[in-house]
């Protein structure tokens, strides 16, 4: 027990230290998301919010972690008989990843974990997350393309986030 309170405390610490020479940087903000493939003909647009952790590696390289919750409505569909309106589902993404940085704009690529919840039922697996991005001074602009692979396929979504930095 000790050992883990040493060990925040010095975690903590660092992250302290780091923050006052701008190499650690947080982030968040909303992002609006497009269902692809599948998802695309049952669900309707998805919002959500993000939040970026961020360390400046050099001058052109930053790591980055990530986390958040999209949220993403059911569609109603024509079936001939009536309507029938399809569930909506929640995906929440943990990447950590690496951004090379070329003056004010960025590519990077996230890799990690997706949760995947539909109607109770949870599907979880390898995340991966292509991302190009924008840097306007306190706010960032990030595209970015989702899929997790679920034991049926995968899961997909283009998305757009706007990150406020602390």
């Amino acid at each position: 027990m000790k050992k883990s309170i040493i060990g925040f405390i010095l975690l903590v610490a660092a992250f302290t230290v780091n923050a006052q020479d701008k190499k650690f940087q947080l982030a968040a903000g909303p992002v609006v998301s497009i269902p692809t493939g599948e998802l695309e003909s049952i669900n309707t647009v998805g919002f959500g919010a993000e939040l970026v952790a961020t360390y400046n590696l050099s001058d052109s390289f930053q790591g980055f972690a990530q986390t958040g919750v999209q949220f993403f409505g059911g569609k109603t569909l024509n079936s001939g008989i009536g309507s029938i309106k399809m569930p909506s589902f929640t995906h929440i993404p943990v990447l950590v990843g690496a951004r090379y940085l070329i003056d004010k704009f960025n590519v990077g690529l996230g890799a990690g974990y997706g949760s995947f919840s539909l109607d109770g039922s949870k599907s979880n697996g390898f995340s991966v997350s292509p991302q190009v991005g924008v840097n306007l001074g306190k706010i960032d602009l990030t595209g970015h393309y989702t899929s997790t692979s679920v034991s049926n396929g995968s899961l997909n979504y283009f998305g757009l986030k706007t990150a406020y930095k602390f």
